[in-house]
């Protein structure tokens, strides 16, 4: 690998990382005042926070 690829790609795997940031929680944090609290406790009990966050949009868009 050249070394100006070996600066340029981690540099580019942020950004990636950084676009990909989950909106789904952004627009839950918008709607639906206290769900840091439900946010919590789904982890505390060991719930998968992607896919909850996932169900309670599809609920809202129901």
């Amino acid at each position: 690998m050249a070394k100006k690829t070996r600066r340029i790609v981690p540099k580019l795997l942020d950004q990636k990382r950084a676009a990909s940031i989950p909106k789904g929680r952004d627009r839950l944090h918008a709607q639906i005042d206290g769900i840091d609290r439900l946010f919590s406790r789904w982890v505390e009990v060991g719930r998968n926070l992607g896919s909850m966050t996932s169900r309670t949009i599809r609920l809202l868009d129901a």
